[in-house]
């Protein structure tokens, strides 16, 4: 008897190069449904013809709605800020995301905190200009170091846990704070009442913490202002974590040595790459270093869909699913 064919329907256009890993990783058993738009008739249309899988944004109601037969929803990314969890749980379909970019995104954070300690962009726009910018000189700044420093992780999930092994090569004492604290062999990871101790206490705070209604606007002005003045602020999680405007403020001020920041507040519209990441000027003030969003791409490879093609393979041979979604935690 022939086997069934797992039909899986794209919510969302996928480039050709992530078509093409997707063929050639997921098991022959998946079909892929490539509707001829993404319109939310075309998608309903094509959901209520005996989907099992939908793969890529959240759909609208009327496509889930028509999609009777799916049973899993999978997200080829780590980020769940913009879904309704209400929603989802209107349906018996699991959710899955993905966690498979965690080691690009901590890589990404070490080359902000280095080039943030090291001084390595304002030191390269200036000897640019033949400008050595030596000891004695009115713009010369002694580059800081990461060696013993005190480091604390805001978000223990995928992206903390590769930091850590990272940061140890430094000799450095790290601190985590997760949803809940516990013991990991030798962390301790404080709770959320731990925060404001870790602003107090830590040279390096990085930010790693999925976006959640408990998450947003965490860190205001109160948690900036404990910290040293000779410290850095490195977020790669998402920028509505921390306050806009205070998060400007301190930097303009010099409050804190730093920050290096690849996750913004504003957006570019989608097709499109110029636009200002904040409505604050970031980009005037020389003791930030900024990326475009940039964490989660490597050259070469794609590494925010293995973990959506292992479920996939996973579903085909009726094993159980890696990244469940937490609808009552948000992640």
């Amino acid at each position: 008897m022939k086997k069934k064919k797992i039909k899986c329907l794209l919510t969302r256009k996928f480039w050709d190069l992530d078509l093409e890993y997707l063929r050639t990783h997921v098991m022959p058993d998946v079909v892929f449904v490539i509707p001829k738009d993404y319109s939310i008739p075309t998608l309903a249309e094509e959901a209520s013809r005996g989907i099992d899988i939908l793969l890529g944004d959240v759909p609208a109601p009327e496509v889930m709605d028509a999609a009777t037969g799916v049973k899993l929803l999978q997200i080829p990314w780590t980020g769940l800020d913009k879904i309704d969890f209400g929603l989802l749980e209107k349906y018996s379909f699991q959710v899955c995301n993905s966690h498979s970019n965690a080691a690009s995104v901590a890589e990404l954070a070490m080359a902000l905190l280095l080039a943030c300690m090291k001084q390595i962009p304002s030191h390269h726009c200036a000897l640019k200009q033949g400008n050595w910018r030596r000891p004695g000189s009115e713009d010369f700044t002694p580059p800081d170091a990461l060696y013993g420093k005190d480091i604390g992780l805001i978000g223990y999930g995928a992206v903390g846990r590769k930091l850590e092994k990272m940061l140890k090569g430094f000799d450095v004492t790290i601190r985590a704070l997760a949803s809940e604290g516990r013991k990991e062999g030798e962390l301790a990871i404080l709770g959320p009442e731990g925060l404001n101790h870790l602003f107090k206490r830590c040279d390096v705070l990085i930010v790693t913490a999925p976006l959640t209604p408990a998450t947003r606007g965490m860190i205001g002005r109160e948690q900036l202002e404990l910290m040293k003045s000779t410290s850095y602020l490195i977020n790669v999680s998402r920028g509505d974590i921390i306050d806009e405007e205070s998060l400007f403020c301190v930097l303009k001020k010099n409050r804190i040595a730093g920050a290096g920041i690849d996750v913004w507040y504003q957006y570019p519209q989608r097709g499109h790459s110029l636009s200002r990441p904040s409505r604050f000027p970031f980009e005037t003030l020389d003791n930030v270093v900024m990326s475009p969003h940039r964490g989660g791409m490597i050259r070469g490879e794609l590494p925010h869909l293995p973990d959506a093609v292992e479920n996939l393979n996973r579903f085909a041979t009726g094993s159980p699913l890696i990244n469940r979604v937490d609808f009552t935690k948000g992640y």
